[in-house]
This record gives structure tokens, sequence and C-alpha cells, in this order.
């Protein structure tokens, strides 16, 4: 690790983080945040002239990403526990009925409480039920995701690392 940074979550102005990252010679910049804060940051390094591979969680899945940061976050990467591009058929209904009904494609976190809803349902004892919430949406007989404990998270702000070299 070359260097980790901190911010406060009112920050907007990063250019003092961004300066020290620029010194550090590092290569990755991960930033561990919602998108909001992503999209100003990954601008401001565009605006040093900061050339880094950003990536990040899943709190980057947001269309608002690339309204906020434009061509700066063009290449960065982020892990997800969903993709809309998911080929099983159970992915394809789920994201053919969120679009019919919202005209737009669903994120991580629509797709999670999608998948609790199911769930729940199961434990409640209407396994295979299909019922209409609030949102109008139906519950199928099976969720997208398997019902299995919560994956170990990383917590952070941001970090910079340089690849290391043979």
């Amino acid at each position: 690790m070359s260097a980790f940074e901190a911010y406060g979550k009112d920050d907007v102005d990063f250019s003092a983080l961004l300066t020290k990252v620029k010194a550090s010679g590092a290569d990755v910049l991960f930033l561990p945040d919602y998108y909001n804060k992503v999209g100003l940051i990954a601008k401001q390094a565009q605006e040093k002239g900061l050339k880094i591979q950003l990536v990040g969680p899943d709190g980057w899945d947001s269309p608002d990403l690339m309204k906020i940061a434009g061509s700066a976050i063009e290449g960065g990467y982020f892990s997800n526990h969903y993709s809309p591009d998911d080929l099983r058929p159970e992915v394809v209904a789920w994201v053919k009925k969120y679009r019919e009904k919202h005209g737009q494609v669903p994120d991580a976190l629509g797709t999670l409480a999608y998948d609790a809803r199911i769930c729940s349902s199961r434990r409640s004892g209407r396994r295979g039920a299909t019922t209409r919430g609030r949102s109008g949406m139906p519950s199928p007989r099976s969720g997208i995701s398997t019902e299995s404990p919560g994956n170990p998270r990383s917590t952070g702000t941001a970090t910079a690392s340089r690849a290391r070299r043979s």
C-alpha cells in the first residue's frame, strides 16, 4: 500500500487527498464509498491529471455515477452481487418485470430488496406464493440469489497501492 487517506462524510473538496495519492506513485485507487462521492473524487482526480485505476465496491452501482463523474470514471471497476446482464432465467425475468414497471434497469439495492422479500416469504411459510406488495411487483417462486449468510464486509475510506513489479 502506497498511501491511506481518509475524508469526512461532508467533504466535497478532495484536492489535498488526491495530491498525496499522486505523490505516492500509486497505480490503483480503491474507493469504498457510494457513487456520489466517487463521482466527485473521480472528476477531481481527472482535473489534477491523476492517471490511476479506480476500483470500488457495489456502492458505485448507480446510473448517476456516470452523470456525476462523466469521462473521469471510464475504465473504473467495481464489484457487485448482481448484474442485469446475467442470463439466468430468474434474473432475465426480474429485469424485464422491473423495466416494464419502472422504465429502467434495477440496480443492486432494488434487487437485494427483491431477494429479501422472497426470502422473507419463504421463511414465513408461503413458499412458492405469488403476491404483490406495495411496489406492485410480483414475488416469483424463486429468488435471484441463494439464501446464505452475508459475506464479510470491508470498510475503509481511500486506499492507494502501487502494483508490485517483478
